[in-house]
């Protein structure tokens, strides 16, 4: 299975000031939810897309967080990875990083999906008016809230925006757009995947 995420902010005390849906009383309590929500999802076969933003505090103290998260993650660099981008260590414990920007093709209803994946929220991506989607964080957006000028075929996967802060997988996301946006459904004589 796929699943998609960002803005973990792991180890960041303040994460919890600036985000009001994060109902912690620690760090501490923060981090261990978010490890639960993840391994109670993503078994060690999956492959999760985190979308920016991993950590914050002391690199050597993520490599714990990084080793006891399940699934091959791949790393879509935010603006907050820099530090932690620098050491060898940290990088290791991906299966790839991939700076900025990446795509991936799907299936999805018997189709191939294009998905656009950056930390954030792009105006204008590829094959945008052709059926493709875009997943972004950076917004730390709460469940029905759009801080950003709402697309119908882009959405905030970070963590904030679902009440238990689990990971989207692959298939639910894509619904979700669907179910939210004004895109037709596909059929015979017209596909939104077709390009």
């Amino acid at each position: 299975m796929i699943f998609f995420t960002s803005d973990t902010h792991f180890l960041h005390r303040r994460i919890l000031d600036y985000c009001p849906n994060r109902k912690f009383l620690t760090v501490e309590d923060h981090d261990a939810h978010l490890i639960r929500m993840w391994n109670q999802i993503v078994s060690p076969k999956d492959t999760v897309f985190h979308l920016g933003d991993f950590a914050f505090g002391r690199v050597e103290d993520s490599f714990a967080i990084l080793d006891t998260l399940q699934g091959k993650k791949v790393l879509i660099t935010g603006n907050h990875d820099a530090r932690h981008l620098k050491h060898e260590e940290f990088r290791n414990r991906f299966a790839a990083i991939k700076f900025g920007y990446h795509e991936v093709e799907v299936n999805f209803r018997g189709h191939t999906a294009l998905i656009v994946l950056c930390h954030y929220p792009l105006e204008s991506f590829n094959k945008m008016r052709y059926g493709s989607f875009h997943f972004h964080g950076h917004c730390h957006s709460p469940p029905g809230i759009y801080k950003v000028r709402r697309m119908s075929n882009r959405k905030d996967i970070g963590v904030d925006s679902r009440e238990d802060h689990v990971p989207w997988e692959k298939d639910e996301v894509l619904e979700t757009i669907l179910k939210e946006s004004s895109l037709p459904e596909p059929n015979e004589s017209q596909s939104i995947f077709d390009s």
